[in-house]
Order: structure tokens, then sequence, then C-alpha cells
């Protein structure tokens, strides 16, 4: 062991550069290379960044990793039980050779569509409506908002406590937010904003919180307004759902009831019907860029 330390000591001139071994081919070529890194995990992709600029250049190609998420798809579910109130968030590769869990959010939460938006790295989750009116526990209110963290994977012991709860003045306002609850709270993003969407069933209304600073859990409504009777079908509660505030202030939203989109324009108070989207399960706006880089 001490000749072969000496050795290297004497002679590093005779080791190739980190560089050299990367891109000179004369190691590896750049199409094995290329096929070598896609089969490791991105934690290591990480780490392997650091060794030269070439690896980082490669693997910090956009190309590069579209490929590698093919390959390493991950599966995001919340894993629990209702009745215990005991639920884990659980990430899978889908090659079965990666299962780790994270600890439960600090309160149940729901996965239903508008229950949950993501942004800035951050995911945004309302409770489970049967989570605070079965077992109704002190600290929960129908707008808490568990925080999962996608950069360190883990919850936040802190929730976010929504504006609704605390603006209803009247007791027979609080009382409704329990009763249909997940019929008149979603969450959504509007100009880079986190919105909590506030639905009156009773008076077939919208309120649209944006939050102002997380840290201080501020809230700001900036928009009110009405709409016809006609979303309840079937006992089923299906308002707008806001999906872009529009350049012009007008704001964009889906109307599930009758598969169509409709732009509201909060200066006149008027709305107006875009165009119908017959058999549409699922409605999102894309927030990739479709300009080719340079």
């Amino acid at each position: 062991m001490g000749s072969v330390l000496s050795w290297k000591w004497n002679k590093p001139a005779e080791l190739p550069a980190p560089s050299s071994l990367a891109n000179d081919g004369t190691l590896l070529p750049t199409d094995l290379l290329y096929e070598i890194l896609l089969h490791l995990p991105a934690s290591e992709l990480c780490r392997l960044r650091l060794v030269c600029r070439s690896w980082r250049s490669l693997t910090s190609d956009p190309g590069f990793a579209k490929a590698h998420a093919s390959r390493h798809p991950l599966v995001v579910c919340i894993h629990g039980d209702e009745d215990s109130r005991a639920c884990e968030l659980r990430i899978v590769e889908l090659s079965g050779k990666f299962n780790r869990a994270r600890p439960g959010p600090p309160i149940f939460v729901s996965s239903q569509s508008g229950q949950t938006v993501v942004i800035y790295g951050v995911a945004y989750f309302l409770p489970l409506s049967r989570y605070y009116i079965d077992y109704n526990p002190t600290n929960v209110k129908p707008d808490t908002i568990a925080l999962f963290d996608m950069t360190t994977e883990e919850w936040r012991n802190e929730t976010l406590q929504g504006p609704v709860n605390n603006h209803a003045t009247e007791d027979v306002d609080k009382k409704l937010l329990y009763d249909v609850y997940h019929y008149n709270l979603e969450l959504a993003i509007l100009d880079s904003c986190l919105v909590m969407v506030q639905h009156g069933f009773r008076d077939c209304s919208i309120h649209l919180w944006f939050l102002e600073d997380v840290d201080k859990g501020l809230w700001a409504k900036r928009y009110s307004t009405q709409y016809a009777p006609s979303h309840l079908h079937n006992n089923m509660f299906l308002p707008p759902y806001p999906l872009v505030l529009l350049e012009d202030g007008k704001i964009l939203m889906w109307v599930a009831r009758k598969d169509i989109l409709r732009v509201y324009d909060p200066t006149r108070r008027t709305w107006a019907d875009l165009t119908e989207l017959e058999h549409c399960l699922g409605i999102s706006m894309y927030t990739g860029n479709l300009l080719p880089s340079d």
C-alpha cells in the first residue's frame, strides 16, 4: 500500500486530467459515456457534475435531462389509512430498485383535482374533508394547507393557514365551511401566485385570495364575482375554476359542468364563452416553453 501511494505522489503528471478523461475520447467514446450516465440515478449525476465542465455540460443539457427522465420515471403517492389518520409520502422508481418513504404530512391531505397545486418547488395540499369533519382536530381549519418541499423531499412542520376561516364573521358561515368544504374551497395558480378559490354555495359567488407572504400567512382578496346557479347539478357543485390571469386583466376559467372555457372581465363584471371542449376529463395550463433554446 505504501509503494502505491508513493508512486502516485512522485508522478502526478502521468495521471490524466479529469477533463481529458471526460471528453478526449481516448477512454470512453462520447456516445458510450452518454449511455452510461443515463443509467445512473439523478442523485449520482448531481455529484458527477463536479468532475469537469464537459460532464456538467452533458448532464445539464435539456436533451439529456429529457432522456434521463424517460428512463427513470418516478411515481409519487400518498399512502395511508383514513381511519388511523396515518399516512406517508412514497417515491417509487418503476424499475423496482428504488422505494423510499417520507414521513406523513402534518394533516391528512386530499389528492383530488383542485385540492393541490405545485409552485416554486413547493406542493400545497388542502386537507381531506373527512379528516376535519369526522375527527375535527382543534388545530385544523377547513382552509389549512400542508406544504411539501420538493427540494428537501420533506413536509414542512408548520402548516399554512388560509384566509377564509378568519374572515368568516358569522357562525353560519363557519358552519357552512365544514358542511360543504369539499365543494367550495380549491387551490389554483394565477399570476405566479398561490390562490385560494372560495366558492359560495348559497349565493353562487367566487372569491380569489392571493397569497402575498407565505412566511407571515398574508392573503389578499383581489377578485369577487357571481355566476349563474346552473353549475349545481345532480347534487354536485361544479363552479368555474380559474386557469390563468390574462395580460388584459381578464381571467380564463373552466366550467366543468358545461365543458366550456369562459372568460371573466373583472372591469365590466361580465362573462363570455370562449370555446366548448366536449368529453374533457381534465384540464390544466401548459407551463413549458415552446420556443427553441439557443
